[in-house]
């Protein structure tokens, strides 16, 4: 299998985080040096360009919304599968191509699978998963939320359709999800709890390296400090850390059943007051 030939990587950021474009692609070429596809950058006025990697920037004014430049972006794609992914998503391991193959043959071989997570996500409390047969990976339950993510490995064309031009990224993954709901019924995978996927970022159950648009540096500052990544904190700012309402073991406290239900209401609100807005494309 040619990876070229069937996977392209879409990088989602803007002008504001061009500061993490550096570090990403310095941490990119030492874990991912064996990946050799094409990087579509999903950018706004900047561009970055890196001699050894092929990054296509795919540019766009004030006029495009969130999603529209990822729609955009998309159309410039030609291979069947994408791995979405954002700015702050830093490689701390390298990529296993092996497991990469592995999943691109199980896409080929069971249709119905629309995405593979890659990172691991809490699972809200209105969700029940069954394993599924591929190894590392459960399928989420009919109707859950956020089935529609902005990162992932996805196939294109189905990719593609669920996203609208005129959407934020929370709009995308809350009104477009409402989208997985209807017509034709995909699965969705996500990675068991204690499973790798075939990338390894620096994550955490709360989130990425820039959370609410600062830096987060308990993630990131050791990996940085040993790849020599220098960084000026002060364009993004530095997170509070202090003030993160974390557990133990390092996630966010669980979401309320209220708060769930809050969810359910205004989603069920959204669908019948905004039906043409959800479903236009």
């Amino acid at each position: 299998m040619i990876l070229k030939d069937k996977l392209s990587i879409v990088i989602n950021t803007c002008d504001k985080y061009y500061c993490a474009l550096e570090p990403f692609f310095v941490l990119w070429k030492k874990y991912c040096s064996e990946l050799d596809c094409n990087i579509f950058l999903n950018m706004e006025k900047k561009i970055y360009c890196d001699d050894e990697l092929n990054i296509i920037n795919i540019n766009h004014d004030s006029s495009f919304a969130w999603s529209g430049r990822l729609k955009n972006t998309l159309e410039f794609i030609d291979t069947e599968y994408v791995v979405s992914l954002h700015e702050d998503y830093f490689m701390n391991d390298y990529v296993n191509i092996d497991k990469l193959k592995e999943y691109l043959y199980y896409l080929d071989n069971h249709r119905t699978v629309a995405s593979l997570s890659l990172v691991h996500f809490n699972k809200q409390m209105d969700e029940k998963r069954t394993q599924s047969t591929l190894n590392d990976y459960e399928k989420r339950s009919p109707f859950s939320l956020y089935q529609l993510q902005t990162s992932g490995l996805w196939r294109k064309d189905v990719f593609y359709n669920y996203v609208r031009k005129t959407e934020s990224p929370w709009q995308m993954e809350s009104y477009g999800n409402l989208r997985t709901w209807v017509g034709q019924r995909y699965d969705y995978l996500v990675l068991k709890k204690n499973s790798q996927s075939a990338f390894s970022f620096v994550w955490e159950n709360y989130g990425s390296a820039i959370w609410h648009g600062k830096w987060f540096m308990s993630l990131i500052d050791n990996l940085f400090k040993n790849n020599n990544i220098i960084v000026d904190y002060s364009a993004l700012g530095i997170v509070d850390e202090r003030s993160v309402n974390l557990n133990n073991d390092g996630s966010q406290n669980e979401l309320s059943i209220w708060y769930i239900i809050c969810c359910w209401f205004s989603r069920i609100k959204m669908f019948i007051g905004h039906f043409d807005y959800l479903f236009h494309k």
